[in-house]
């Protein structure tokens, strides 16, 4: 996996400065790849400029079909709380092509949400920020395994990048897999082990 030190906010200049992580040295390189347009964001149109994430929810929903999908909600106000809800969204003749969907809410998670965990960021990202790391990595591009399984493993992915770039305490991904294997323990069947993988097309 690259680690640049990457544009954090293009409107004001700010750096993240990468710190040597989960054995990736530290590479001083210029975030380039600008040329990916942001995803529309429904009810918005200035989102992307001017609005910073501080924390973010991942959550899991029931499907009704026994199991359940993961999402993300990047909370952006707590008083009213609001929250982006990022989505890989199975989409497709065969429900397996995972196209990333942005939407506003008006509230920090789905009060649907059967299991989940929130991260404080240590510092905030902007939303613009935040899309251009996804495609910077590739994860904006998805299949999903095959019965459309694998939400869970683009989430953590997220998850990963953001704690190797240092918008996360280090340890914050091994504290959600303790969390999953006690969900495993408990329901296997909802919260399998190991993950189940669907694959990023442009390679990560």
């Amino acid at each position: 996996m690259k680690v640049p030190i990457f544009q954090l906010n293009a409107y004001t200049g700010q750096q993240a400065v990468i710190k040597p992580a989960l054995g990736i040295p530290q590479v001083a390189y210029q975030y380039a790849r600008n040329t990916a347009p942001a995803p529309q964001v429904r009810n918005s149109s200035s989102i992307w400029q001017h609005t910073y994430i501080s924390r973010f929810y991942m959550s899991a929903c029931p499907t009704g079909f026994g199991g359940v999908h993961w999402r993300l909600y990047l909370q952006y106000s707590d008083h009213p709380a609001k929250s982006i809800r990022v989505d890989c969204k199975p989409s497709g003749d065969d429900l397996r092509t995972g196209k990333v969907v942005f939407d506003l809410v008006d509230y920090a998670f789905s009060s649907k949400t059967a299991a989940g965990m929130m991260f404080k960021l240590l510092r905030p990202i902007s939303v613009l920020s935040f899309w251009r790391m996804l495609c910077h990595y590739n994860i904006q591009t998805y299949r999903y395994a095959p019965g459309v399984y694998g939400c869970r493993y683009w989430c953590q992915i997220v998850l990963k990048c953001l704690e190797v770039l240092g918008f996360l305490a280090p340890g914050e991904m091994a504290l959600f897999l303790g969390y999953i294997a006690d969900r495993n323990r408990k329901e296997p069947n909802v919260y399998p082990l190991p993950i189940i993988r669907g694959e990023f097309l442009a390679g990560l």
